[in-house]
């Protein structure tokens, strides 16, 4: 089983490093994984953060959006999210799992991966999966 663990970023910096901590958590689940990024102009550390981030973890990508932004951040958030749907399917079409995670601080506290580890186990009768920590 195979995974890309996808989010969106706009001055998540502060957030940044326990978000991927807990994705590469997530990716152990898997047999293989990606992490995939989308970064929106920021005023603050955080594409200094993902550079830095790409250096040590050879599954990590990101993409810099250099398109105007809208004035909606659910706009700008849905266009991240569609953005690296379309990755998946032309980069990792192969991979049968993907994960849409906020970079913020819904996901920077510690997760708890038994229970995800269970649900992913189940046997058919789910099409998706949502959770909070």
């Amino acid at each position: 089983m195979n995974c890309v663990i996808c989010g969106t970023v706009k001055n998540c910096g502060v957030f940044l490093n326990r978000v991927f901590k807990n994705m590469e958590k997530i990716g152990t689940l898997f047999q293989d994984y990606r992490i995939l990024i989308y970064y929106d102009n920021s005023t603050d550390n955080t594409l200094n953060i993902l550079k830095s981030y790409q250096l040590q973890n050879p599954k990590f990508e990101f993409y810099v959006n250099k398109s105007p932004l809208s004035p909606y951040r659910t706009h700008n958030i849905a266009k991240g999210r569609n953005f690296c749907i379309n990755t998946i399917k032309e980069k990792y079409s192969e991979y049968k799992y993907f994960i849409m995670m906020d970079c913020d601080d819904v996901c920077a506290s510690d997760i708890k991966l038994n229970i995800l580890y269970k649900n992913l186990r189940r046997s058919g009768a789910w099409d998706a999966l949502t959770f909070n920590k």
